[in-house]
């Protein structure tokens, strides 16, 4: 028996038939077996895929596990794959969108880490970031991972404070001790009279560690309690100065008033209306009159006793409206107090604008001396 290759198949025959067999064709030996180039896609790794050839006989097992006749595209594409950006073969892209991928990048990973923020590690926060950020908060002490919920009682710059146990690390490496501060061997408790800022009125005798004076001194607290004796100011409110009001405050919280916003000591000034203003003169040395001359307001007239220098009568001040003779404020005829003839400051008998004769409280006339007129006598001179 012999080999031949006949149609492109290895056959065995006898010697007797390979003379007839060569006629046909064949030739002595075994075929040679033809190849076949294909794209294999490995299977469990299809972002591998490789150009391969095998023999033509192995073809179907190849593309029944996703390979693709031909050698494997040169144009690549992106695709995400295990949550992986990755770049393959065009060619591998039916086997990849089998096994779960998506052309294009895969969207950013994101991340929970307990953030722990530089210069104020006691303040740590659970954020999620995109997995590239990881890495730079990784290098200022973040913690992967969120904020562990148990906290712990550390001391950090003298003050006990309750924070998560994920920012120790953090705390620590920035001076804090884990425990509650230590209270200071010698800080002894002092009285001061505290001036709140913004109600200065409400001085309250508090008690304070030593060591926390300066900053109650800083904004005008006096040392030693609120004194129990009171006194009366002027008070201008702050940003309403037009307001002024009497208060009464504790005498310690004087200085805070005086020194802010000016209050000044004893009662407020009573606001006077102006009622017109005048020449202060003096009166007439004799008669009913005299005192302090003047215009504005209400007429007031007194009978008085005899007049004193200055223009003060017997104990009693008589003012007189600096006006023209007989007229009165409101242009009415003058009217004495008893009924007496009107006298002007140079002794004449008042004259009205319309010439008519000054009219008393009882409506009558005014009387007039035959001669001239004289005033009642009303003391020694």
């Amino acid at each position: 028996m012999i080999t031949v290759c006949y149609n492109n198949q290895t056959i065995q025959v006898s010697q007797s038939a390979w003379t007839a067999l060569q006629a046909a064709g064949a030739s002595q030996g075994a075929c040679a077996v033809p190849q076949v180039t294909i794209c294999h896609i490995p299977p469990g790794n299809p972002s591998n895929p490789q150009t391969l050839t095998v023999a033509q006989s192995a073809v179907a097992a190849h593309m029944a596990h996703g390979d693709v006749q031909g050698p494997c595209s040169s144009t690549m594409i992106t695709v995400c794959y295990n949550n992986q950006t990755i770049q393959v073969s065009q060619s591998a892209w039916s086997a990849l969108q089998a096994a779960g991928a998506d052309q294009g990048a895969c969207p950013e990973q994101q991340v929970s880490i307990c953030h722990i923020p530089p210069g104020n590690p006691a303040n740590p926060q659970t954020l999620t970031v995109g997995q590239s950020a990881v890495a730079a908060h990784m290098a200022h002490g973040d913690v992967q991972g969120p904020c562990s919920s148990t906290m712990i009682s550390v001391c950090y710059n003298d003050q006990t404070i309750q924070v998560s146990q994920s920012a120790w690390t953090a705390l620590q490496a920035a001076g804090a001790t884990q425990g509650a501060c230590a209270e200071p061997a010698n800080d002894p408790q002092i009285t001061i009279c505290h001036i709140p800022p913004g109600n200065v009125v409400n001085a309250q005798s508090i008690t304070i560690p030593q060591s926390a004076w300066p900053a109650h001194l800083a904004h005008g607290d006096i040392q030693g309690p609120c004194s129990s004796n009171q006194i009366t100011i002027c008070h201008y409110p702050p940003g309403n100065p037009a307001n002024a009001q009497t208060i009464t405050i504790s005498e310690s919280a004087w200085e805070a008033h005086r020194d802010r916003h000016g209050d000044t000591q004893g009662p407020c000034p009573e606001q006077t209306p102006n009622n017109g203003g005048g020449n202060e003169g003096g009166g007439t040395g004799g008669g009913d009159t005299g005192g302090k001359g003047g215009t504005g307001g209400k007429e007031t007239i007194k009978p008085g006793g005899g007049t004193t220098p200055g223009g003060t009568t017997g104990g009693k001040e008589t003012v007189t409206p600096t006006v023209k003779p007989g007229v009165t404020p409101a242009g009415k005829p003058a009217v004495t107090p008893a009924g007496k003839p009107a006298v002007t400051p140079a002794g004449k008998p008042a004259v009205t604008p319309a010439g008519k004769p000054a009219v008393t409280p009882a409506a009558k006339p005014e009387v007039k001396p035959a001669t001239t007129p004289t005033t009642p006598s009303t003391g020694n001179r």
